[in-house]
């Protein structure tokens, strides 16, 4: 204990001197190293519940130290010692099935400490990279007693706290075991190791020279499992989804067919967290939602999953009443959007907050936000309206038949306008900034048409300014939607 202590008041004078460089620095991490070595092999030997105690005890007086001369060193050491470091960490910290819990709460952190540094960050080459990512993903997977399974053969019914995680993704590793948690014990709150160790693989996937299409499979199972399997939102969902959205930006045009397994997996997510009150959050569960929407699309048109069909419905719900329960300054204002000139042709590259008749201001990211939500709505119907057998004539029925399975199919749209007719203003309101966005997405029957427009016309003539004024910009869209398809 006495050579501990000294570690102790050692570390703390190089916090107020800062006169060690890297020699010095690898010089106390060895003798570090060298006492938690030896500290374990005793924690590991012993059977009496007071000597477990006492030696866990010095044990985790190490890991303080160890993490206290990291974030002190962190910016002073070479990348020779940063390797040093993380091999350490990786190789003492695994024991049994799990972790060695005296240590690795601190270790994992003095982990974390080094890879948020962005000279040792941009320096792991792809051996390393692989190893620390490897690392983050088994034991995270361990601590959830996440499986692998076909996610549809999971009975919808069960709620996700009461049953094991099943992702159809297959194992790109094998370099640990997982444990599998008893059916009676349900999925295991995420733990503070595992939360740090997600922390860590956020990073690891900012790095420039990520190697994400050759590890995106384990990644993405380690991701989807931890978000599917949590009931409830914890610290680690943020960086989760933000690691998540930088697999996406590969994969989507370099695995489409992993794409399409996130797309089944994420959208329940999606439904069960989008009531977030966090800003960030949510802007980052939009981005993934935008990432998927595509595959989502191939997969409800090609008729490939009526299960996800139902998880998207239940998706567009969500969406619709997160929005239309937002308080009026939430909302998306008339003074958010600009009307350029009609005369001068649109261009969505240019201006791709906009439509045909209005866009967005620029500079207000509040605004951005509130924009895209009534955007995705109407994708998600469209989506939802539009499946592969509506297409007439290709896939060998009669018109009247295809006619009759477009009207049956079109209720989520029906549904939209039965919104906007509500008594509840800020339903309505919510439905009508919806239907710009979907004029030009839908081809309607005469009648149909005829029906929209007498809403619209109804809704002109509302009491509140703000409903009459959405209702007009519904209909100046769809008449210059009608007009450039007449020119």
């Amino acid at each position: 204990m006495g050579r501990l202590y000294g570690l102790i008041l050692v570390t703390w004078g190089v916090w107020n001197s800062r006169g060690l460089n890297d020699k010095g620095y690898h010089k106390m991490f060895e003798a570090i190293f060298r006492a938690v070595v030896k500290e374990k092999m005793m924690y590991a030997r012993q059977n009496k519940p007071s000597l477990v105690k006492s030696v866990g005890g010095r044990l985790s007086l190490c890991a303080s130290i160890f993490r206290l001369a990291v974030e002190q060193g962190v910016v002073h050491i070479r990348n020779k010692t940063f390797k040093a470091l993380s091999k350490h960490v990786i190789d003492i910290l695994p024991q049994g099935d799990g972790l060695c819990e005296p240590i690795s709460l601190d270790y994992i952190k003095a982990l974390r400490t080094c890879l948020a540094c962005s000279p040792h960050a941009e320096h792991i080459d792809k051996k390393e990279w692989a190893t620390l990512a490897r690392f983050c993903c088994t034991h995270v997977e361990s601590q959830l007693g996440l499986l692998i399974g076909d996610p549809e053969s999971a009975d919808e019914d069960m709620s996700v706290a009461s049953r094991n995680v099943r992702l159809s993704l297959s194992r790109d590793t094998s370099s640990a075991s997982r444990r599998s948690q008893p059916p009676s014990q349900g999925i295991p709150k995420l733990n503070h190791d595992s939360e740090e160790l997600v922390l860590c693989l956020e990073i690891l996937l900012k790095t420039p020279n990520a190697p994400i299409i050759e590890h995106d499979e384990m990644v993405v199972r380690t991701i989807l499992g931890f978000l599917v399997s949590q009931p409830a939102v914890t610290r680690a969902h943020l960086p989760a989804f933000t690691a998540l959205n930088t697999v996406l930006e590969v994969i989507t045009t370099n695995n489409i067919s992993l794409t399409a397994k996130v797309a089944q997996g994420i959208v329940p997510v999606l439904t069960k967290l989008w009531d977030s009150k966090q800003p960030t959050f949510r802007e980052q569960m939009m981005i993934t939602l935008i990432h998927i929407l595509p595959q989502v699309r191939t997969i409800i048109s090609e008729g490939q999953s009526r299960v996800l069909r139902r998880k998207v419905e239940a998706l567009s719900e969500a969406l619709f009443v997160e929005c239309s329960g937002r308080a009026d300054r939430d909302q998306l204002q008339l003074d958010d959007l600009v009307f350029p000139d009609p005369l001068k042709a649109f261009d969505a590259e240019i201006t791709p907050l906009g439509l045909q008749g209005f866009c967005l201001r620029k500079g207000n990211q509040r605004a951005e936000m509130n924009w895209i939500v009534p955007q995705l709505m109407a994708t998600v119907v469209n989506i939802l309206d539009r499946p592969g057998g509506d297409r007439a004539g290709s896939n060998g029925k009669a018109p009247e038949e295809d006619r009759n399975k477009r009207l049956k199919v079109s209720k989520n749209f029906e549904e939209l306008m039965r919104n906007s007719r509500s008594m509840i203003t800020s339903r309505k309101l919510c439905a009508l900034q919806t239907l710009p966005f979907l004029v030009g997405q839908r081809d309607m029957e005469s009648e149909e048409l005829s029906s929209v427009l007498l809403d619209l016309f109804n809704a002109c003539s509302d009491d509140n300014p703000v409903v009459s004024s959405w209702a007009l910009l519904s209909i100046a869209r769809w008449d210059s939607c009608r007009f450039l398809h007449v020119s």
